[in-house]
């Protein structure tokens, strides 16, 4: 029998007795399709909003007893619903014997164990329902502890991380009822077409043929391409795909969370093309570029120049280097850039190419010109550019910040108040490129347009920064060779040091 929260509050408050109260919530609770009063009555500091009715379908799904896929936007609490909710739910009405909860990599993995360890020890409601059920630590053949899984009222609860080598699953004579596959996918990975296909092995050769003969798979994530290993699974078991909204942000999914404002604020602050893919599960083919040509062209000021630039008081000023790597005239170009933040805008003050230099002779146009003409507050190399040199550069007096380019930005990144005390950082080259887009898309820029030599700059900049574009995961140059992105890029970053940090992968 459905009940709903006001009639569990009458029990609540008339029962004879707290044994009598116990077995009624037993009791009503044990019926599915209560499961969101469940949820708001054990899990208050869980359930923050009003739940939205795409949750109870949500909970259909998982308890369908045949294997499924579903793609949901971010922030639509998804993990929560599966990783707490429902789990602790199959645990304390035994539903399942062995539960395997699979995500992307280590932390995320991590991130799922230790709130339901916390909510069997320390939920009050929980333990006064269903009695003591703190897990036991699990242990492996040799009698050892194992952090990666645990046991609780008869059930192994195990977590796995997909990007490791699996070989598997079973617990004693047992395998797995029920595996969780929760955004199991790399967002680098899955645009690689061989690594979908290695992906497509583990998950279909290894992880899905150990479950049990009466077991299911349950998949959930977020669409991250229209070939992933969701979309193929979604497709298969005729799974739905839940939006956010639509283009024009109607038709909200859970607008007590969602307002039109507020996803707006996300879309103008995350940029189009990641809004697209995260928040209405449609993945957007980007061999085209990534940085449009109007996003650009809509920074420039033709009322502003350069000289104009250099009479203005800004609150910070940065410099964004990207070296060449050799002396030879067939070299890449070295482009300096320069912006200085006004306000809420980030202005091109100066914009510098060279050839055929040397490190040393590029660093001593850093020192002995620009810096010494702009007074930047940060300026940002490339590491690996200036190694030769690196033991040099401290005598120079310089705020020189190093950055390690790689595929990605680092866990450590992901965090809206990173540390950036150290004076070297890695930043992904994509992910950089992005942020970069999402500011010009932003008109975050002012790019002086006024002069002959203005607008050679600014097109320049169009030129380099429309060229880039990915294909199967990869940077590539869809027309001139882009130097100055690069630089540009870096100087945003310093720029933005203390404020909003976006990621993309």
């Amino acid at each position: 029998m459905r009940v709903t929260k006001q009639q569990v509050a009458k029990i609540m408050k008339n029962a004879e007795s707290d044994e009598v109260l116990r077995q009624l919530l037993h009791h009503v609770f044990e019926d599915k399709q209560n499961i969101n009063v469940f949820a708001e009555v054990f899990f208050p500091e869980t359930v923050t909003n009003k739940i939205p009715k795409f949750h109870q379908e949500f909970y259909d799904f998982l308890f369908s007893d045949k294997s499924g896929a579903l793609a949901a936007p971010r922030g639509h609490a998804k993990s929560s619903v599966t990783g707490i909710i429902f789990l602790i739910y199959n645990i304390v009405y035994q539903l399942e014997r062995y539960i395997v909860y699979t995500s992307q990599n280590h932390s995320k993995t991590v991130q799922f164990l230790d709130p339901v360890r916390n909510e069997f020890k320390n939920n009050k409601m929980l333990r006064f329902v269903y009695g003591d059920l703190t897990p036991s630590a699990a242990r492996d053949d040799e009698g050892k502890d194992r952090e990666d899984c645990f046991d609780v009222g008869g059930c192994r609860v195990e977590a796995v991380s997909f990007e490791k080598n699996i070989r598997g699953f079973k617990w004693k004579n047992y395998r797995p009822t029920l595996i969780i596959l929760d955004d199991i996918e790399d967002d680098q990975r899955v645009l690689n077409p061989e690594l979908r296909i290695k992906d497509a092995n583990k998950l279909n050769k290894v992880i899905i043929p150990s479950l049990d003969i009466n077991g299911r798979y349950k998949f959930i994530g977020t669409l991250l391409h229209f070939d992933s290993l969701l979309a193929k699974k979604i497709e298969l078991h005729k799974g739905k795909i839940f939006k956010a909204c639509d283009e024009d942000m109607g038709n909200i999914l859970w607008p007590e969370r969602f307002t039109p404002k507020i996803l707006a604020q996300i879309k103008h602050d995350i940029g189009s093309i990641p809004f697209q893919q995260e928040y209405l599960n449609n993945p957007i083919d980007t061999t085209s570029s990534l940085i449009k040509r109007e996003w650009i062209e809509q920074c420039f000021d033709e009322e502003l120049s350069h000289e104009d630039t250099r009479k203005m008081k800004f609150s910070m000023k940065t410099l964004g280097c990207d070296f060449a790597f050799s002396d030879r005239i067939t070299a890449d170009t070295s482009p300096f850039v320069g912006l200085g933040k006004y306000k809420d805008k980030y202005y091109l003050i100066n914009c510098n190419i060279f050839k055929g230099l040397s490190v040393n002779e590029q660093m001593d146009i850093i020192k002995d010109d620009l810096h010494a003409k702009y007074h930047y507050d940060s300026i940002g190399l490339e590491e690996n550019s200036i190694k030769a040199i690196s033991k040099d550069i401290q005598q120079w007096n310089l705020p020189i910040t190093l950055f390690w380019t790689a595929a990605s930005d680092p866990a450590a990144r992901r965090k809206p108040d990173y540390d950036w005390s150290e004076k070297r950082h890695t930043v992904g080259k994509i992910n950089l490129i992005m942020r970069l887009g999402t500011a010009f898309e932003n008109k975050m820029f002012v790019i002086p347009y006024k002069t002959e030599e203005d607008k050679k700059i600014a097109d320049r900049i169009l030129a380099e920064c429309t060229s880039f574009a990915l294909n199967e995961g990869k940077l590539v140059e869809a027309g001139v060779h882009p130097d100055i992105p690069i630089g540009m890029g870096y100087a945003l970053e310093l720029i933005n040091q203390g404020g909003v940090y976006f990621d993309f992968g």
